[in-house]
């Protein structure tokens, strides 16, 4: 492989990776969402999440950024373990990540990202000082299917205001845009 191909496939890596977590960005996450709604198809399945560290900002004030960034790489990695080969998983903004679930239907990912969160519940943290006691970390996610007639905006509005709703129920819960309502707060 020449030089210049080894410079392009890595320039191609640093354009679609969070520099941080080493996990895809939100302009990766976009395209392929992007991909998703315009080939999507009646007897497709597909669902896309919205995955957001509640309180987060608390760890960047009690125990400073490092810590706070250490934190968004552990869950992560820990992230990437969870999903199937497939499944897109990216940071798109601060403490929020975007998942793109295919061949996936509403209960099944219900079932699946509420364990997720359960398992994200029993992750223990200890502050890089030693000093302070160890802390745990929630999160809430807001998820939506993927229809026929959508665009990524709408796809991202449904999921991203179940997120909000959910946050507004109280966190640390899943929450399914189409049916807030009836939501599972866990």
């Amino acid at each position: 492989m020449t030089e210049q191909k080894i410079y392009e496939q890595e320039l191609e890596r640093l354009s679609i990776t969070d520099e941080l977590t080493g996990v895809y960005n939100r302009r990766y996450f976009m395209q392929q969402l992007e991909q998703l709604v315009v080939r999507f198809t009646p007897s497709t399945q597909a669902v896309v999440a919205i995955f957001d560290i509640d309180y987060f900002k608390q760890i960047n004030d009690n125990y400073g950024h490092a810590e706070g960034d250490a934190v968004l790489c552990r869950l992560a990695q820990f992230m990437q373990q969870q999903l199937r080969p497939g499944d897109i998983f990216a940071r798109t903004g601060g403490e929020e990540f975007g998942l793109l679930l295919h061949r996936t239907n509403a209960a099944d990912a219900k079932r699946r990202l509420n364990a997720i969160r359960i398992l994200v519940n029993e992750l223990e943290f200890v502050p890089s000082t030693g000093i302070e006691q160890p802390y745990r970390v929630s999160a809430t996610i807001g998820l939506t299917n993927v229809h026929v007639d959508d665009d990524k905006d709408s796809v991202l509005y449904r999921a991203d205001h179940a997120l909000y709703f959910g946050k507004n129920k109280g966190r640390n819960c899943v929450i399914w845009a189409d049916d807030e309502a009836d939501a599972d707060v866990g």
